[in-house]
């Protein structure tokens, strides 16, 4: 395994071969390994586990005033909330770290460990316009650092796709390829290549997207990565799809189908409910959406989506688009975040206007 994944193991093996004499156990150690220990759960989609594991790593920290390394807790913490579709939370967890006393006077520091974060936050919740009003953390003058210039420069190229400028999303990245493969980041050059192939996908050059997908699994495979890619969406989803029917390596075969069983079992969780009652949330009261429709749309709508948005374009609250479908809160704001990004709307108004302009919805 590379990257955080390899810090991480590396840490654990540290602190359990320092800690065989309770006297030589270093508490430091042992919160460090907690909290790397957690975003290895995370990215084995264990997520309760992860979570569980990282609030003890905090309370560790917060108990030994490692403060040094509190802003890194509380960043994976925010990981594991937006893996999870907590998304009020990830965002409450996001503003503890930006007032850290850790960041104060320390741009390369915010760079690298915030700037990424910040855009994956806001976009989930539809906030562009947030980062776009607050753009100084991921386009202000270049940090001294090469890594906090990686991470900010990524988080740039994020906020580019979120906002529909594909093609400058690529030309950003390519380069950042170049310095992250040379010094074994393989953890962001993963994030690299699936952000290109998403942008690739968006272009309507499959091709392309299917080759970056392609760099990502070769590397991922390697290190066991799967949340990695679960978190980027449905257009990674359908591409893997894709990308398995033409694969021939046995192995890769094996970690492809890994991966979409985890985005089926995200899309069974979205349907626990009505599994649980044996029956099939049918809303006959609204209006049916024709199937010609979709294919004006890159990426069609699920019918789970179709309900949602259906909902929306009533002006139903999270809460009550919950009551009516029989889901959890989090799940419908994981299939409003799918259905903005699948109508490329930065809001739900503009979504529900992007929607009846394509015979989506009853004008």
């Amino acid at each position: 395994m590379q990257g955080e994944l390899q810090k991480a193991n590396n840490l654990l093996q540290q602190a359990i071969n320092t800690c065989l004499r309770p006297d030589n156990c270093p508490l430091a150690i042992v919160d460090v390994a907690y909290v790397y220990q957690a975003d290895i759960l995370r990215e084995r989609n264990l997520l309760d586990k992860a979570l569980e594991q990282v609030q003890q790593g905090i309370r560790f920290i917060e108990q030994t005033k490692y403060a040094q390394f509190i802003d890194i807790a509380y960043t994976i913490l925010t990981r594991i909330y937006l893996s999870r579709g907590e998304l009020d939370e990830a965002r409450q967890t996001l503003q503890q770290i930006m007032q850290m006393a850790t960041l104060e006077n320390n741009p390369d520091r915010r760079g690298w460990l915030l700037a990424v974060e910040y855009v994956r936050v806001n976009v989930a919740r539809g906030n562009l316009d947030l980062v776009a009003a607050n753009k100084a953390l991921i386009s202000g003058p270049q940090p001294s650092s090469p890594l906090s210039n990686e991470r900010k420069e990524t988080a740039r190229a994020r906020f580019e796709i979120a906002s529909g400028q594909y093609a400058q999303a690529v030309a950003r990245i390519e380069p950042l390829l170049v310095n992250a493969s040379e010094s074994k980041r393989l953890d962001h050059v993963i994030e690299m290549r699936l952000l290109q192939a998403i942008a690739y996908q968006q272009q309507r050059q499959e091709q392309q997207a299917l080759a970056a997908l392609n760099e990502a699994v070769q590397l991922g495979q390697a290190g066991g990565y799967i949340r990695r890619f679960v978190d980027e969406g449905v257009i990674i989803n359908n591409l893997l799809g894709k990308l398995r029917k033409q694969e021939q390596k046995e192995e890769l075969i094996s970690y492809l189908d890994k991966i979409l069983h985890e985005f089926t079992l995200e899309k069974a969780d979205d349907r626990s409910a009505e599994v649980y009652n044996e029956r099939e949330t049918v809303l006959a009261d609204l209006p049916l959406i024709s199937a010609s429709s979709f294919e004006t749309l890159l990426e069609p709508l699920s019918k789970r989506e179709q309900e949602v948005l259906q909902l929306l374009a009533h002006g139903s609250s999270n809460q009550e688009i919950a009551q009516q479908l029989t889901l959890s809160i989090n799940t419908v704001k994981r299939h409003t975040s799918n259905i903005l990004a699948k109508l490329e709307a930065k809001n739900r108004t503009q979504a529900v206007n992007q929607a009846r302009s394509l015979g989506l919805l009853a004008l």
